[in-house]
């Protein structure tokens, strides 16, 4: 019985060490995000699934748009017209320079770096590696939605 328990204590940890280390990895770029995106105004071609949008310049004097820029991708439309929306930031992982940027691509949901040649899947809202020499995927941003999912705000 004793080392039944061992073995799942030390699993526990292990679990949790291992966790903690993949939460690090993606706060690896320095920008802070603070924009807003209306589907009913600006960004209404965002109801689309599949549809992805770049900012590299606020529009508001209070906005900022992360280190390099925006990706904005709409994930899934839900049958009751829910929009899910994901955002990363435009800057590589691999180069970690503000001018060197991820080029999406709406024919198959990826981002390729216009230097590395890393590419990153967009589409499944997480922003991984799907090749290249990047180790680690794109930044990723907070989503938050209001105004009856119509406008939504992305941060760090």
């Amino acid at each position: 019985m004793k080392k039944i328990k061992d073995i799942l204590i030390i699993g526990l940890l292990m679990f949790v060490i291992s966790s903690c280390g993949k939460e690090e990895e993606r706060d690896i770029i320095s920008g802070y995000p603070n924009f807003r995106i209306d589907l009913n105004n600006l960004d209404a071609d965002l109801r689309t699934s599949g549809n992805i949008k770049t900012f590299t310049k606020p529009r508001l004097m209070n906005e900022s748009v992360g280190y390099s820029g925006l990706i904005v991708v709409s994930n899934i439309i839900q049958e009751n017209g829910v929009v899910s929306l994901s955002a990363f930031d435009l800057c590589c992982p691999n180069e970690k320079i503000r001018e060197i940027t991820v080029v999406p691509s709406t024919s198959d949901g990826t981002a390729i770096c216009s230097k590395c040649k890393s590419v990153f899947d967009l589409y499944s809202g997480i922003g991984n590696v799907k090749s290249g020499p990047s180790k680690t995927g794109l930044q990723r941003y907070r989503v938050r939605s209001e105004s009856n999912n119509t406008v939504f705000y992305v941060t760090r």
